[in-house]
């Protein structure tokens, strides 16, 4: 593995997320200032507390508008399969590129 590789691990759900939660951490202190949260629905993995601290601007994607009802009403979400590339272009073409997926 190269230095610059990312860390891949497969665990169960219950242990999974921890380990998510801090990765998504990780990233939200050092990579940029615009994170989209793809498959966050109901439940984004970065909490509004982060999102202020570290002054990131936060975009919760899900195929899902049901799911994205769910989430709690201050966070910004879009309704996107992620497979449907034209609709990726045009948000990327409309609110410009994200630092993070």
């Amino acid at each position: 593995m190269t230095q610059n590789s990312p860390d891949v691990r497969y665990l169960y759900s219950h242990t999974a997320m921890p380990s998510l939660e801090a990765e998504v951490l990780l990233l939200m202190r050092s990579v940029g200032t615009r994170v989209c949260d793809v498959g966050g629905g109901a439940n984004p993995v970065g909490t509004m507390a982060e999102i202020k601290r570290f002054g990131i601007e936060y975009l919760v994607l899900d195929a899902s508008a049901e799911e994205l009802e769910k989430a709690p009403s201050e966070y910004d979400t879009l309704a996107v399969d992620v497979e449907d590339t034209a609709a990726l272009d045009r948000l990327v073409t409309e609110r410009g590129p994200f630092d993070s997926w």
